[in-house]
């Protein structure tokens, strides 16, 4: 068995194995049934990723969504106190239950319980039966929205767009039945080379969706989307994404000055301030929201901004606020300055020195501002943190310089960026990282997951294996997997 921590290449090994040993056919069917899961359903609701202007029941009538209510991590219903209107009625606040096909209401008895008898919605992703509605226990209909058609992007893509660590990990941190195979030094070090073609394979997938996405874009545009997805951070991901769209790179980059940047971006993210700010605002705060709307006003750029309720601000904090965040994207700006100067170092095997090109944005209004009539702040607050840095770097850059090595025909590239992700240091935990160490490793955590390389590893093990629907460790193919892995 070759050793993952020398390997020049991000390796599909990960992905070869968990194809055969997950379902016992050819690897590609793996990622066949990475689609196949609830949980991708779930995200789906949650963002809100389909045409929702648009939107029907199944029985016809138009559904409108006010809110997807609160994500369930018990018992019931998936989302709990949901507000739906359907047709001409008025608003309904009840219960959404999702599934993967509308046959599963009744697989899985909800037909029978009163736990079900306050859903209002019944969101799947496929009509496998040809019905409109589902009934509860007391015989009530329910009606039921098929999304298939609705999807904003292909299902696969939604597949990879979608991270784990952005949402509610379901079951406890019980410790799984692989757990006692791992306490000895060779399944410790089996699994620790698994963890490393994991992570290959998160960064990976994370390029091939880029290179999906932008066949006709350059690897500078491919780096610009990825980054101010990264940006986003959680619920305002989409957003950031939406905002790059209206905002070409070729358009931005051809504003050169970084306050014309900032006013493009902040002009098509509708939030910038469409008249005087209010009283409390600052003399400074009005020159500079005046400066930037003279200057909005004179670029002149065919896009409907976003609409300003559209951001979220509520549960950010303030020094996350999307505001400082567009700021910052237009302080990266020329990108494809930025990525020459990526690769540059990386070749150079300098890569740590990209976490400074990132740190060190700045900006003299908004490193003291977190909104345009906000109180000026009492001390500096950088514009990127170390830990958006090092999230932006793995997240986003370096999937980028594989999209963008292997697009080019550079191998000698890959294998130097691989020396860099391979080295690089983990990530903050997150609630993910440490449901999956505590179920998988236990004791042993501190001693295998020593790099975001294999950090990375485990959200893609928590992503394959660990979230199976309702199935838990039970029915689990990492067992197999791992025996795979034994006979190589």
């Amino acid at each position: 068995m070759a050793d993952s921590s020398t390997s020049r290449f991000f390796t599909d090994e990960y992905a070869r194995l968990a194809g055969r040993a997950a379902i016992g056919e050819d690897e590609s069917s793996y990622r066949s049934r990475e689609f196949l899961r609830e949980k991708v359903v779930k995200c789906i609701w949650f963002d809100q990723r389909f045409d929702t202007a648009g939107l029907r029941a199944d029985d016809g009538r138009k559904l409108t969504v006010f809110s997807t209510g609160w994500w369930n991590l018990e018992g019931g219903p998936d989302f709990r106190d949901a507000i739906v209107r359907l047709g001409k009625e008025g608003k309904v606040r009840g219960d959404v239950e999702i599934h993967l096909r509308t046959s599963d209401w009744k697989l899985h008895k909800h037909h029978e319980s009163p736990d079900y008898d306050s859903v209002v919605l019944h969101c799947v992703l496929w009509n496998d039966t040809g019905e409109a509605t589902v009934t509860t226990v007391s015989g009530r209909a329910v009606a039921q929205l098929t999304l298939e058609s609705y999807l904003d992007e292909g299902i696969e893509g939604l597949c990879e767009a979608f991270d784990p660590s952005e949402y509610p990990p379901e079951g406890g941190a019980r410790t799984g039945a692989c757990h006692p195979f791992l306490q000895s030094e060779e399944g410790l070090s089996r699994f620790s080379e698994f963890l490393d073609w994991a992570g290959d394979e998160r960064i990976l997938s994370k390029a091939r969706r880029l290179m999906t996405i932008g066949q006709d874009r350059s690897s500078a545009e491919l780096l610009y989307v990825a980054v101010m997805e990264a940006l986003g951070f959680k619920r305002n991901r989409q957003n950031f994404v939406r905002l790059a769209g209206k905002l070409p790179l070729a358009v931005g980059e051809e504003l050169r000055e970084p306050d014309a940047v900032q006013a493009a971006l902040f002009g098509l993210s509708g939030l910038l301030p469409a008249g005087d700010l209010p009283d409390e605002a600052d003399e400074e705060a009005r020159s500079y929201a005046d400066r930037l709307g003279r200057l909005w006003a004179a670029i002149r750029i065919d896009a409907e901004p976003l609409d300003a309720a559209e951001w979220f601000f509520k549960g950010t904090r303030p020094q996350n606020f999307p505001t400082r965040r567009i700021a910052a994207a237009a302080r990266l700006f020329p990108f494809s300055t930025f990525l020459e100067r990526a690769v540059e170092l990386v070749r150079s095997k300098k890569g740590g020195q990209i976490m400074k090109l990132l740190c060190q944005v700045s900006d003299p209004f908004w490193d003291w501002r977190c909104t345009f009539a906000g109180k000026k702040l009492a001390r500096r607050l950088g514009l990127i943190g170390v830990g958006r840095a090092r999230a932006i770097i793995v997240d986003a850059i370096v999937p980028s310089l594989l999209a963008h090595a292997r697009r080019t025909r550079d191998p000698e590239l890959e294998a130097q960026l691989h020396d860099f992700y391979n080295s690089f240091p983990k990530l903050p935990e997150s609630s993910v990282t440490r449901l999956v160490e505590a179920r998988v490793l236990g004791s042993a955590r501190g001693r295998v997951v020593n790099s975001a390389r294999r950090q990375q590893g485990l959200y893609q093990l928590f992503k394959d294996f660990c979230q199976q629907d309702r199935s838990g460790c039970a029915t689990c193919a990492f067992m197999r997997l791992m025996s795979e892995t034994k006979r190589q």
